[in-house]
């Protein structure tokens, strides 16, 4: 499955790997953050939930817009 985050308030490589951080901790994924998009793409076999993304970039004190799945 891949996972796409549309992140607000990102503005330089440290917001980056924060976030970058955050989301690698929620498992076996792979993370790219995109900073110029806003955006971070996770690859997993695994489930992670909505709340779960939400809650792991909002503690950061950046917003989650918008989270679209696509099944490979």
């Amino acid at each position: 499955m891949q996972i796409k985050v549309v992140i607000n308030g990102m503005s330089c490589a440290h917001c980056q790997k924060r976030v970058e951080n955050a989301l690698k901790s929620l498992g076996d994924i792979d993370v790219k953050v995109d900073l110029e998009n806003g955006t971070a793409t996770i690859g997993t076999d695994d489930y992670i939930s909505d709340e779960i993304i939400r809650e792991a970039i909002d503690d950061l004190g950046f917003t989650v817009t918008e989270i679209i799945r696509k099944n490979n």
